[in-house]
């Protein structure tokens, strides 16, 4: 799937020199980043150096993916998670699981060696399928034959190379596969009690599965209730809802609130609202951050007039020209960041280069510390990063994260959505 390839990072090697944005822009609802709230950075980092995760202290999550083919995750990134999880195992179409080349299978093991190694004994999981790996799914839960292989394979795996659990990561399901995925996940549950309890293991084995962010597919999953009766969390993807590689207009990483019309339900409220309310457990759910921006090109137009945020790109040769990239990046110098303007609808930020017909738009500190006020509000037992590689040297975006208490007073199942 496109929106998936887009995760893959890609590093610009260039740099564009941006003008301010012009000072006459006048929307209603844009302010300048500069006069935005300030974050206690002293205070986050402080937290961290002391390895103490806030949100570890009632349970909840800060759940890291790492690609095995990306740069090692460092000790210290990993002393501000409280679960890593390798990106990916692969699957054949008999439901056998294994590590494509030596490459992925070192990388696993130097991910396993550290996160062993840190005093806040972070869980180790790994990431089967992706989107280039999920073609198998279906056809093997819905065998009986295949699928009990799949769960053999999936727990000698995780005997053998002693990691604590396995994500689903499944690109993607459809409403067709809802009853198979209960299945699956109810057997798979009871195989890992069996093996925890033959291995004298004091912690149970992990199950988690991600969960698509596109409204259409999200809708078809019908049974995620029942999922999350064997499974211990869901990972929602809130991310990619815009982006070159697969729509042509301009829009945030993943806007928090609103949408451009036609594409409403494009925003990370939706999602995670549709799901606490499916389920009524959002402490089993986690809710999904980017360490990424991305950039269009042969940007022309608004929209609407009032609303500089969404915009229509011209394709050549029909292709949307653009790119996906880093915070690490971002901060590096490839767009000027004083010239970037908040777009309150969206919680989000975006640069408008006119004289170059670029548009960028980013996941920074402002709009990342709105998303995690948002999971808090609403009471969601988790934040996935993807990925802690992205973030800058100085793991600007992580600190704030893991610094984040994200626990309240409240029932841990609370919902507070209006469903």
């Amino acid at each position: 799937m496109a929106g998936v390839v887009a995760l893959c990072c890609t590093y610009i090697l260039f740099y564009f020199s941006a003008n301010p944005t012009d000072a006459k822009s006048k929307h209603l609802q844009n302010s300048k980043i500069n006069n935005s709230k300030q974050i206690d950075f002293q205070k986050t980092t402080s937290l961290v150096r002391h390895q103490f995760i806030p949100a570890s202290s009632c349970g909840k999550r800060i759940l890291s993916y790492q690609r095995g083919w990306e740069v090692n995750v460092e000790r210290r990134q990993l002393e501000k998670l409280t679960h890593l999880v390798f990106a990916f195992v692969s699957m054949n179409s008999n439901g056998d699981v294994s590590l494509s080349t030596n490459s992925m299978r070192a990388s696993l093991l130097d991910m396993k060696m550290k996160s062993r190694a840190v005093k806040n004994e972070v869980k180790m999981m790994v990431a089967i399928g992706g989107a280039g790996g999920s073609q198998h799914f279906s056809s093997v839960i819905s065998d009986k034959k295949k699928r009990k292989n799949f769960i053999e394979s999936i727990s000698s795996f995780l005997l053998i190379h002693q990691i604590d659990g396995v994500d689903i990561y499944w690109i993607w399901p459809e409403g067709k596969d809802s009853d198979n995925i209960v299945t699956f996940m109810k057997e798979l549950r009871t195989k890992f009690t069996d093996l925890a309890t033959s291995q004298n293991r004091e912690d149970p084995y992990i199950i988690s599965m991600v969960i698509p962010r596109k409204p259409s597919l999200l809708e078809a999953l019908t049974r995620l209730d029942e999922v999350l009766e064997f499974a211990d969390f869901l990972n929602a993807l809130t991310f990619d809802y815009f982006g070159p590689a697969w729509y042509p207009e301009t829009g945030p990483v993943a806007p928090l609130f609103s949408g451009m019309k036609g594409k409403e339900k494009c925003n990370v409220d939706y999602t995670m609202k549709y799901l606490t309310c499916q389920t009524k457990k959002p402490n089993q759910l986690n809710m999904a951050v980017e360490f990424v921006g991305r950039y269009w090109k042969n940007v022309k137009g608004a929209i609407e007039e009032s609303d500089e945020m969404w915009r229509m790109t011209e394709p050549v040769n029909g292709t949307i020209q653009g790119e996906t990239f880093s915070w690490k990046t971002l901060e590096s110098g490839a767009f000027d960041k004083t010239s970037a303007v908040w777009h309150d609808p969206s919680k989000s930020s975006y640069i408008w280069i006119p004289e170059k017909d670029i548009f960028v738009t980013f996941e920074g500190e402002r709009s990342l510390m709105e998303k995690m006020d948002y999971a808090k509000t609403n009471n969601f037992g988790g934040i996935i990063i993807w990925t802690v590689g992205s973030d800058d040297d100085e793991d600007t975006l992580l600190n704030l994260v893991s610094s984040y208490n994200l626990c309240t007073n409240n029932d841990k199942n609370a919902v507070n959505y209006d469903c």
